[in-house]
């Protein structure tokens, strides 16, 4: 009923409502991409890019004439999604709306049909074989990647002749890799270079993030801020408008103060070099599951070279921390070689919903990488 409610809605199924607008871009786009998976993304960017989300969150259509929104280039979720259902549809997709009720709003029960639990839609969309689920509300979202937002137990296909439910899951990861080659030099400054490599939600993160500023330099000076004791000399971002390749970073670095000597001694402590800072799980209990909503994949590498007069006298022990069937799994390696320091760190959540009985495993999961992660490398003084 809720189904037949919604597709006879002016402002959902727009069963009234002229799309004629829609039609010559549709004719364009067919005829400049012939493979019909070019044609799906060509039809999902010029959406993308031509309307800006105005941040309102609804399920329907606030305006009557969807052709005014698309002239005016902004509109409210439903409007941007409904119109992206409607420009496929003409395509010869076979694609419907998909109801949902974002993270923040609760989660569906599924055996209440009621309006009231549905304040979202986006697109899912079964071309042969394959399956997608798009939202265009996202400038820098590449297609079939939904906001975390969406990512919210299970959405509702809407049509009159079928009943189906989609779980609202994704297999991209929030995945980075992070590189630093760095020497120290009398002043116990480290200076060297770093290399990030973002992909798709850690890009997607990171481009939203960077242009909300107004220029690079804004940029790194507000990155700084959480970087205590660093300078950044030099920096180059490759394919920051280019969102279906990967963010590339670039820095020439100078650290200040991670270098610390104590009865000849020095002290680097590889932990500042991790994004993880603190755990995020205070309480000794908890009432509600643990829903991440995407995985995540983080390598940090350090390669430190050994100053002259140095030698090394310590080196944190490898280890391999992981809970049961691999959901959680940090793997720290520490090696030396000639006069260099390797150390890597891979840090992985492998699923995205811990129940209340595995939440003090995976709390204590986090204590334990903090703990490795504080573990000194310690360089002695030749005599």
């Amino acid at each position: 009923k809720v189904d037949e409610l919604l597709m006879d809605y002016q402002h959902f199924g727009m069963p009234s409502v002229s799309t004629a607008f829609l039609g010559e871009m549709a004719k364009d786009l067919s005829a400049k991409y012939k493979s019909r998976e070019d044609l799906l993304k060509a039809a999902y960017d010029t959406i993308r890019e031509k309307l800006t989300w105005n941040d309102e969150v609804l399920l329907t259509t606030t305006e009557n004439n969807i052709g005014q929104v698309f002239r005016m280039g902004s509109g409210n979720s439903a409007e941007i999604n409904l119109i992206l259902y409607k420009l496929l549809d003409k395509l010869g997709y076979e694609t419907f709306p998909l109801a949902l009720r974002t993270r923040d709003d609760g989660t569906i029960a599924i055996d209440y049909p009621s309006l009231r639990q549905l304040n979202y839609v986006v697109v899912y969309l079964k071309e042969g074989e394959k399956e997608y689920i798009l939202d265009a509300t996202e400038k820098y979202l590449p297609c079939n990647m939904l906001p975390l937002r969406c990512l919210n137990g299970q959405g509702r296909v809407v049509d009159k002749k079928k009943d189906i439910w989609l779980p609202l899951t994704t297999n991209k990861k929030s995945r980075e890799i992070a590189l630093y080659n760095l020497n120290i030099d009398t002043d116990l400054t480290l200076r060297g270079n770093a290399t990030f490599n973002m992909y798709d939600y850690s890009a997607f993160d990171f481009r939203k993030k960077y242009f909300t500023f107004n220029s690079q330099d804004e940029y790194v000076e507000s990155n700084l801020k959480d970087k205590p004791g660093q300078r950044i000399r030099e920096v180059c971002i490759d394919n920051i408008d280019s969102i279906y390749k990967p963010v590339m970073i670039r820095e020439n670095v100078e650290i200040r103060d991670q270098v610390t000597t104590a009865d000849n001694n020095l002290y680097i402590i590889p932990g500042y070099f991790n994004e993880l800072k603190e755990n995020p799980f205070k309480l000794e209990g908890r009432k509600y599951p643990v829903d991440y909503g995407i995985l995540t994949d983080r390598t940090t590498i350090l390669n430190l070279t050994i100053p002259e007069g140095f030698s090394l006298l310590h080196l944190p022990a490898s280890v391999a921390l992981k809970l049961p069937g691999n959901s959680a799994v940090f793997m720290y390696e520490a090696v030396s070689y000639d006069r260099n320091v390797k150390i890597t760190g891979k840090f992985v959540i492998g699923k995205t919903v811990f129940n209340t009985m595995e939440y003090k495993d995976l709390r204590e999961f986090y204590n334990q990488v903090l703990q490795k992660l504080s573990e000194a490398v310690v360089l002695k003084k030749n005599t």
